[in-house]
């Protein structure tokens, strides 16, 4: 988190339902804020912040989750509530943002008017090097969280002030997101979204181009439409590139080996098989490949294939409750 540390602010609270009213002061550190009310003082991470609501000039924090939950109401900060409120939601944003994995998020963060299927609503908007994140204001509703490789059209209306974003996905919440009420910040909003999918596709081009250089341009096109940050493509999925796709991937003999043994226990499933290539960072021109393979029983073989020898990896795609229910997956293994 790159906020400075140095910042102090004044003003009423009391803890909540019985607590009095008594002097309130906020202080913020790099990882954690402290919050002083009266006797009362409470060390938090950013992350603690379960609830940061305002009604006027008061602001409720809620510290925690379930029964150990503690309400905090501040007020009478004068014209710092707003300085308040934005830190406390940009700290915590940025701290869970972290939690995720998500590193370098642009800054400073802005607020954004958003429609998204039927949720209309304000959020923080955080750019980062491999998409962004709406995080909205209304604490019921969850983030949502759009990699580059997902963003299929950016259209920008400068005459109204609006952004329109298309991702691929079946859901109605993130297949079409509107951002209105922009004004002159539109174009910029569109450009960083337009380069985010313009930065997938140039990587997944790049990395095509070095995985299989033989193949013909068009194939190659295809392929880098189609295995962009990750996404596991099939054979049905790469009509004219399949051969070379799959015969790069499988340049190591050993990887080769393991991949036809898979294929080999996979019997009628292996036409599902696929494989995966990605950046090993956003521009990078080093890239991480794998190939999954389904199998009998419930299971999907995955195998790191760019770098050095590693296991194999089954995943079974069933809850949890119900492992080791089906007396068929260990012969799968077999």
């Amino acid at each position: 988190m790159s906020r400075p540390e140095a910042i102090v602010l004044d003003g009423r609270g009391r803890l909540l339902p019985a607590g009095s009213d008594a002097i309130a002061r906020i202080s913020f550190g790099a990882a954690d804020v402290t919050l002083q009310v009266g006797a009362d003082a409470r060390v938090a991470s950013y992350r603690d912040l379960a609830t940061i609501a305002v009604s006027q000039g008061t602001v409720l924090l809620v510290l925690g989750e379930g029964a150990g939950a503690e309400r905090f109401l501040l007020g009478q900060f004068g014209q710092a509530q707003g300085q308040l409120v934005r830190e406390l939601r940009e700290r915590r944003l940025l701290q869970q943002l972290a939690d995720a994995l998500v590193t370098d998020p642009a800054e400073p963060l802005e607020l954004v008017e958003y429609e998204a299927g039927e949720e209309h609503g304000v959020a923080q908007i955080a750019y980062h090097p491999w998409g962004v994140v709406l995080a909205p204001l209304e604490e019921r509703f969850d983030w949502i969280r759009l990699r580059r490789g997902a963003i299929s059209a950016v259209d920008v209306d400068e005459a109204n002030g609006r952004v329109v974003v298309i991702a691929g996905g079946t859901s109605a919440r993130t297949g079409r997101i509107t951002l209105p009420g922009l004004g002159q910040r539109a174009r910029l909003h569109g450009d960083q979204l337009a380069g985010l999918r313009r930065g997938a596709l140039e990587d997944a081009g790049r990395l095509i181009a070095a995985l299989v250089p033989d193949a013909q341009y068009a194939a190659r096109q295809a392929a880098s439409r189609v295995l962009v940050d990750g996404r596991p493509a099939t054979q049905a999925d790469l009509p004219s590139a399949w051969p070379q796709v799959e015969a790069g991937v499988l340049a190591e003999p050993t990887f080769a080996a393991s991949y036809r043994a898979l294929c080999a226990k996979a019997g009628a499933l292996a036409g599902s098989r696929s494989v995966a290539i990605a950046p090993t960072a956003p521009s990078a021109n080093e890239a991480r490949v794998w190939f999954f393979v389904p199998l009998p029983g419930n299971l999907v073989a995955l195998e790191l294939v760019s770098e050095g020898a590693h296991a194999t990896y089954c995943f079974r795609v069933q809850p949890r409750a119900d492992f080791g229910t089906d007396p068929a997956w260990p012969d799968a293994l077999a």
